[in-house]
């Protein structure tokens, strides 16, 4: 497959791990790998055309993607509200965790561009937060406070869950070969 700027992108996501880096750097990073994986409509129908025989690089590709647009789309929850409280955000990642709201979340969510309808990654980290929370015995709310609040959540999410879950994904689709 030819993402000509492909390591380019995985020294990024990788990069997430290894520095401290404020929130505004950070979601610059994840638009600069946005731009190099998924930069227009053309680009994602073509790289899954490309892909669409290869299973692992194909999967690779999507994975990275939705865990680009899971980091756009909580940065976006707290920038446009940045005294969002714990369960609103709670609530916003839980949007398209149940049947009833799956395919309204799946529209709002994802581009209308993307090749693969099927899925979409924030339910997934609803998941992990809520049996986070219950394996601690904690509200959300509380387990927000021990990030040391809702800032740092953000930042920690974005780096730690979409940033190393992208990264993998990068080095998957990068060892299947361009």
């Amino acid at each position: 497959m030819a993402l000509d700027r492909l390591d380019e992108a995985l020294a990024i996501a990788r990069g997430f791990a290894e520095e401290d880096i404020d929130l505004q750097h950070q979601i610059g990073l994840f638009r600069k790998i946005e731009e190099i994986i998924q930069p227009d409509r053309m680009f994602v129908l073509e790289k899954a055309l490309d892909l669409s025989e290869n299973d692992d690089q194909a999967g690779a590709y999507r994975e990275a993607i939705d865990y680009n647009d899971g980091a756009l789309f909580l940065f976006t929850l707290f920038d446009n509200n940045q005294s969002i409280s714990p369960e609103n955000i709670f609530d916003a990642l839980s949007f398209g965790w149940t049947s009833e709201s799956y395919d309204d979340a799946k529209k709002w969510r994802m581009p209308a561009y993307r090749e693969d309808k099927a899925s979409f990654e924030p339910t997934d980290y609803f998941t992990l937060l809520s049996n986070n929370c219950y394996d601690e015995g904690q509200t959300f709310e509380e387990y927000v406070a021990d990030c040391g609040g809702t800032e740092q959540f953000i930042k920690s999410s974005m780096a730690g869950y979409y940033g190393s879950n992208l990264a993998r994904a990068l080095e998957q689709l990068s060892s299947n070969g361009d």
